[in-house]
């Protein structure tokens, strides 16, 4: 069976190496008139259409390196705070008045 190839770049995409366009976003991702973003179709076969993706959307600043740790310590610190809101509510309801 042949290797399937990028019909962007027609780098095969089974090879292991990036294609030339990798992480490019003018090639890649480029905007139209109103701004929005076009996927490409011939990179939709490409094995490195995520990271493809990413890297060109982190060049372009649209998408930001992010640990998860601080979205993790926001969304826990809701939750604790919606917790202990619930068993503060839930203890005045169970005193006797």
């Amino acid at each position: 069976m042949p290797e399937s190839e990028n019909q962007a770049t027609g780098t095969p995409s089974g090879g292991g190496e990036q294609p030339a366009c990798f992480g490019d976003p003018s090639q890649v991702c480029p905007k139209d008139e109103e701004g929005f973003i076009q996927p490409q179709p011939g990179c939709s076969s490409c094995e490195f259409l995520r990271s493809c993706l990413q890297q060109a959307l982190r060049r372009e600043g649209t998408l930001v390196d992010s640990s998860g740790q601080q979205v993790v310590s926001k969304t826990t610190h809701f939750l604790k705070r919606w917790s202990n809101k619930k068993l503060a509510h839930k203890d005045s309801q169970d005193q006797p008045t």
